[in-house]
């Protein structure tokens, strides 16, 4: 009998990826004077902003689930001594859900409210998490020939989350790197699961 498990670890990979590309594309045009460029993708769901509670309670919570999810499914499928992996990326997953719940303020500035502060905390946990995952593939035998792509995902992140702790004209565009380059991998790993189980 055919075991599902890898292809619905493909399927859940693509999913997360495509709902993190999705949700700040669809809400990012329905806010007013919004820029992909300027913008984080934390002020959509600032607090006072007009679509702030859909993109936080429906959009960011969402693509923690569903990699969550996929995490779950892909460490059944993944052989034993290579799931460490999953549980620094299940930080990711941790960020978009704390930022969700605790957001930020107008601007999402370095330094705010407690609750601003709390959501910059659980969105540097999430890049973290995501440099973290990437930086260990290789030393696994499972992910080792995947970590030859990912090795840089692990310093552009970094590079990114550090131009995103301060004001200026390019944190949108310099946070879509990073989200690119996070949920690509993310993308990368679902498919990795699936070819070794297939």
């Amino acid at each position: 009998m055919m075991d599902l498990q890898p292809l619905v670890a493909l399927v859940l990979a693509a999913l997360t990826a495509a709902t993190a590309l999705a949700v700040p594309v669809y809400f990012g045009n329905r806010k007013p004077g919004y820029s992909h460029l300027r913008h984080t993708i934390s002020e959509l769901g600032e607090v006072g902003s007009p679509v702030g509670a859909q993109v936080s309670y429906v959009g960011f919570v969402s693509i923690a689930l569903l990699l969550w999810l996929f995490l779950v499914v892909a460490a059944q499928s993944a052989p034993g001594g290579s799931s460490e992996v999953f549980w620094m990326l299940s930080l990711v997953g941790v960020g978009y859900f704390g930022g969700a719940i605790f957001r930020c303020d107008s601007g999402a500035p370095a330094f705010g409210t407690w609750r601003n502060t709390l959501h910059n905390v659980f969105g540097a946990l999430g890049y973290l998490g995501a440099a973290a995952a990437f930086s260990t593939l290789r030393f696994s035998s499972y992910w080792a020939p995947l970590s030859d792509v990912m090795g840089y995902a692990v310093p552009l992140v970094l590079v990114c989350l550090l131009g995103l702790s301060f004001p200026h004209g390019f944190r949108g565009l310099i946070q879509r790197v990073a989200e690119t380059t996070i949920f690509a991998g993310v993308a990368g790993m679902g498919f990795w699961v699936y070819r070794a189980g297939a």
